[in-house]
């Protein structure tokens, strides 16, 4: 095998220490020597770390492992590079009109039949490939509510991890370099932004899209109008209105997510071995152990049938396969419940309800006509000369004139949806420029007072009702009793409950007005029916499965309604053309189970909470049960929050780097012999040259913390249950 110390050695010489992420630099073909996609770069050797799945969480958590020379880090992503859809990954506009959806980068999951929201199949496409969805997804960059995070602390008493407020903000602004809007945008579209909540040094770049549709000057004021603050919302209040940042580096108005960011952006590094187009079939134990099982390792092949390869951990194996993948490799490992390993033939290694407290942000909206000569995406998408004009004002740098420089891209459909009536509408990527807005209970209902006061009572029937739809282990249900509880008491708070997102596509040069549950009551599970980690599981997320999830839904849809006909919004939103002014009650009901879907952020198939209570991982993100085995990706975040859960997975990554970077404190320096890197075989133990405690503190202090490879992060500031059986539990929302 050839070494990779030279090549890492040749692009630490070559490659400019502060050089921003640039899709054409010259120096990326020196970055790309740590992604391979021969198996027999790893198979059957050695590493300290081995992580399965590339995408948000893991090739951040790979990157900031790597920093310590002494660790020897090996990441497994079942898709691609990237490198042959670098355009459509990396252009904004590109991505939302040509996206990935369908294709070799996207899982293309489906849902079961959702009973609730009609009997429909819903569509769940998730990124492939390195980077994830957050290679794919519409770069939105929001951050949830302070009492958000304080709940995971609240969900875990007594825990040695603090996973509150605060601690996520840290880690937040860790990763984050913010650019704030130009004078004029903030001038034309009211936009708001305070620099003091954002990060300033980190990987992921975020800020405001060079090119924003005229209308989008709207949004704002119209919500002033109703009484609302516009206001920065990442700064743990998200009650209000903003023209909020996107994951993009505004320098050349690019994508910035985790390849570009943690991986792109240094030089290769030779403790680190990134492999593309392998899956992880499953974990291979040293130990079973009741109580403490120890993974050695791996196994991982190209398809179905395909040869199995394996690679050793010898510290720890990290899962951060996503909601959906993660569940499934644990469940193929053995590691979730008994009596579905049973079914199998898996030798049952741990008991555990994995797969379980899945909770998804269900979303519907409505379309309305424009006045004649209103520019939208569809101008562009039907539009052959003025696509080919913005793009060649893309390729000149000239973003502010191109449209192709928008940030709204989403792991997406690249179909023509023209009938908002449609599934399809429910998948389509349909938002522009982040503009985004959430309202609490109060904003929502007369009466959300009375509906408070009801959930609160029904705590029990629900958890019971729940308990009867799902078949919930017993402390599952005990969980989410905790969890109901504290859903119970944001109704009456400024807690976001509908997240109203403004969108320039929706057929011909309509636009359309999302609105998105924030807070399911519903739950559902993913669980696998296969030992062929090539089939996917079954995921039902349970849609609609308890009223109150339509009713406030329902509210959602009279909201739109009222912003829709409120001045300055009332002069481009002319006539509602789907669902029509004159749906209401049962059929809208019914419409709206029938048009939802999917807003793309499920979580919690893996949570962290108390053993007891039905966790999973506990807040070191260890699996209860082994000694060795974390997951670290949204699946372990155990309550739904009021934000797109791209942010959340990147502070989730630094923080835990930082604990495992605290457990093993031996660093050393590089060594000078490549034969340890390029087998793979760690030098932890036998360091070559001086060695120095690595304290929990010195972990935490950021980049560059223990004895990096590379150089820092350049930054560059200028660059169900069916609803009839809780039916009498369910109090309609008279709608303001």
């Amino acid at each position: 095998m050839i070494s990779l110390l030279p090549i890492a050695i040749l692009a630490v010489a070559l490659t400019p220490a502060n050089a921003a992420y640039n899709a054409h630099s010259p120096y990326k073909v020196l970055t790309r020597r740590s992604i391979v996609s021969d198996p027999n770069t790893i198979a059957d050797r050695s590493f300290d770390f081995v992580i399965a799945g590339g995408g948000v969480s893991g090739l951040a958590l790979a990157a900031r492992l790597a920093e310590y020379s002494n660790f020897t880090v090996c990441l497994i992503e079942a898709g691609g590079s990237g490198d042959d859809v670098a355009d459509q990954i990396n252009i904004p506009g590109y991505s939302y009109l040509n996206g990935l959806g369908g294709t070799a980068y996207d899982w293309k999951y489906k849902t079961t039949p959702q009973v609730d929201a009609g009997s429909t199949v819903k569509s769940w496409p998730r990124g492939k490939g390195l980077g994830g969805s957050g290679a794919t997804n519409g770069l939105y960059w929001t951050k949830a509510a302070e009492q958000e995070y304080d709940a995971w602390n609240t969900l875990n008493p007594g825990a040695s991890e603090d996973w509150g407020w605060a601690e996520m903000q840290k880690y937040t602004q860790k990763c984050e370099t913010f650019t704030p809007p130009t004078d004029e945008q903030v001038a034309t579209f009211g936009i708001v932004a305070n620099p003091s909540v954002h990060g300033d040094s980190g990987p992921i770049h975020s800020g405001n899209s060079a090119y924003i549709f005229d209308i989008v000057k709207e949004w704002v004021p119209t919500w002033q109008a109703l009484g609302f603050t516009a206001k920065d919302l990442h700064g743990g209040n998200v009650h209000g209105v903003n023209v909020g940042p996107s994951t993009l580096n505004t320098a050349n108005q690019t994508r910035s997510y985790s390849k570009s960011g943690y991986i792109d952006s240094l030089p290769a590094r030779s403790n680190l071995v990134i492999l593309t187009g392998f899956q992880v079939t499953k974990i291979n134990w040293n130990s079973t152990t009741a109580g403490a099982a120890v993974a050695g390792g791996v196994s991982f092949s190209a398809s179905s049938g395909a040869q199995v390869f394996s690679v050793t951990a010898n510290k720890e194996v990290i899962v951060s396969g996503g909601v959906i993948g993660s569940p499934q490799i644990l469940q193929l490992s053995g590691v979730g419940p008994a009596a579905l390993s049973s079914s199998l033939a898996i030798e049952s290694v741990v008991d555990l309800p994995v797969g379980y407290n899945l909770q998804d942000h269900f979303g519907t909206g409505i379309s309305f006509n424009t006045p004649s000569g209103t520019t939208t995406w569809g101008s562009l998408r039907d539009d052959a000369a003025m696509a080919a004009n913005a793009l060649t004002n893309y390729k000149a740098a000239n973003y502010a004139a191109s449209e192709w420089s928008v940030s709204l891209a989403r792991p997406s459909l690249h179909l023509v949806v023209t009938d908002i009536s449609s599934p399809l509408f429910a998948s389509f990527p349909r938002y522009v420029n982040s503009a985004t807005g959430y309202t609490s209970m109060a904003d929502l209902s007369t009466d959300f007072t009375t509906f408070a006061a009801t959930a609160t009572s029904a705590l029990a029937a629900n958890v019971e009702a729940m308990t009867g739809y799902q078949t919930l282990p017993a402390n599952v249900a005990l969980g989410l009793a905790d969890q109901y509880t504290i859903q119970n008491s944001w109704l009456s708070t400024d807690v976001g409950q509908l997240e109203i997102l403004f969108s320039a596509l929706s057929g011909g040069t309509n636009i359309a007005i999302k609105c998105a549950l924030q807070h399911p009551y519903s739950r559902g599970t993913i669980m696998i029916n296969s030992t062929d980690a090539f089939n996917a599981p079954v995921i039902n997320p349970g849609y609609l499965g308890l009223g109150y999830d339509v009713e406030i839904l329902k509210a959602g849809i009279a909201f739109i309604r009222k912003l829709g006909a409120t001045a300055p919004m009332n002069t481009i939103a002319l006539t509602e053309q789907a669902p029509s002014a004159g749906l209401v009650d049962d059929e809208l009901t019914t419409w709206i189970g029938t048009s939802g879907g999917t807003d793309y952020h499920p979580l919690g198939t893996a949570s962290m909470l108390p053993q007891d209570k039905g966790g999973v991982v506990d807040t070191k993100l260890v699996v209860y049960g082994t000694t060795n085995v974390r997951v670290v990706d949204a699946s372990v975040i155990p309550l739904q929050m009021s934000s797109h859960t791209m942010s959340a997975c990147y502070a989730i990554s630094e923080k835990v780097a930082d604990i495992i970077k605290a457990k093993y404190a031996a660093v050393a320096e590089t060594p000078s012999s490549s034969s340890a890197a390029a087998s793979g075989t760690t030098t932890t133990g036998q360091p070559t040259t001086t060695t120095r405690a690595a304290s929990s503190s010195s972990a935490s202090a950021g980049v560059g913390a223990g004895d990096a490879t590379g150089a820092a992060f350049p930054v560059s500031r200028s660059s169900g249950v069916a609803r009839a059986a809780v039916a009498a539990a369910v109090v309609a929302l008279s709608f303001l």
